[in-house]
């Protein structure tokens, strides 16, 4: 009995060093309903609780009522995922990608990453160094990507033009290309994120 019991609690430990290479970051928000389909739980969708980690390779999709924030494992950083969103989580050699499949995210990011982090559409590829980011994706294959705090540099995966934002910018990068950059306004964002960039702006 004593032996079956050490080969379980060591296969337990194993197991979580393993996956602990994999930890993307911890959860510090959850809100109605959020649905993780992992490949490190039994299961093969979790709901989330706080204070349970996320990894990669991992498929968060959030209901009507749905939010999760993510705090990275990499500093202050966070991943917010909105209501009605799909998010996969991946890791390339140098870079820990994002994939949004349609809905709102935020990014901020408060120190410099220990890896890119980029967010990848169908259509763009979304890098942010520092600073706070805001993206969404229709039905209709179009990206809407707002820069409420310091820089975002931002490729069409269509025919491969670039661009970067500044604060107070935001673009939209469809099946075409990337279209002009424009200003943010009052009623472009949710009440919420335009008042979380109002307040960035006040700090300058």
């Amino acid at each position: 009995m004593r032996t079956f019991f050490n080969l379980y609690f060591f296969g337990i430990l194993i197991s979580t060093l393993l996956s602990g290479s994999q930890v993307i970051g911890t959860i510090d928000k959850v809100v109605g309903k959020v649905i993780i389909k992992s490949d490190y739980s039994i299961k093969t969708s979790v709901a989330p609780i706080l204070g349970g980690l996320v990894y990669i390779g991992d498929r968060i999709s959030t209901a009507d009522d749905g939010e999760l924030r993510i705090s990275l494992e990499d500093g202050p950083n966070l991943l917010t995922i909105y209501s009605e969103s799909e998010l996969r989580l991946n890791r390339s050699k140098s870079s820990i990608d994002f994939l949004l499949d349609y809905g709102s995210i935020l990014i901020e990011t408060d120190s410099e990453l220990s890896l890119n982090h980029n967010l990848l559409t169908e259509n763009s590829i979304i890098s942010l160094i520092e600073g706070e980011c805001f993206v969404n994706r229709d039905f209709s294959n179009k990206d809407q990507i707002y820069t409420l705090r310091g820089n975002v540099n931002i490729k069409s995966l269509k025919n491969g033009l670039g661009t970067t934002l500044g604060i107070g910018e935001f673009i939209t990068s469809d099946s075409d290309s990337l279209h002009n950059k424009e200003k943010i306004k009052e009623g472009v964002l949710p009440s919420k994120i335009y008042n979380q960039y109002k307040y960035n702006v006040d700090l300058i």
